[in-house]
């Protein structure tokens, strides 16, 4: 675990997420701009209005998958502490598995 209190496989998986993103939006980007091009050079039909809805829909998903990747990399865990941080209350010593019966009332004599 490092300081950002990500471990080694979360770092991967959001890569990984970020990579995929970029792959599916610039082919979903480069599918909306040449069914754009070829809509506009054309008269537009109803397979190609469908066909330009799936391929902003791709690339909207692309863009998605990057920026979840991203949330996943800056994500900081709450319950790790900064580092050389003190966490409230750590002056005072654990109690010993050995302590727990030695201050009740009734085993007192």
């Amino acid at each position: 675990m490092n300081q950002d209190g990500l471990d080694v496989g979360t770092i991967i998986a959001a890569i990984f997420l970020m990579l995929f993103g970029l792959c599916v939006s610039l082919v979903g980007g480069a599918c909306t701009v040449i069914w754009i091009g070829m809509m506009i050079s054309e008269s537009p039909e109803g397979m190609g209005l469908m066909l330009l809805l799936i391929s902003a829909a791709v690339l909207a998903a692309g863009i998605t998958a990057i920026v979840i990747g991203a949330r996943m990399l800056m994500k900081r865990r709450s319950d790790v502490p900064e580092f050389g941080s003190v966490q409230p209350g750590a002056d005072r010593a654990a109690p010993s598995p050995h302590d727990e019966g030695l201050n009740k009332p009734d085993q007192m004599e």
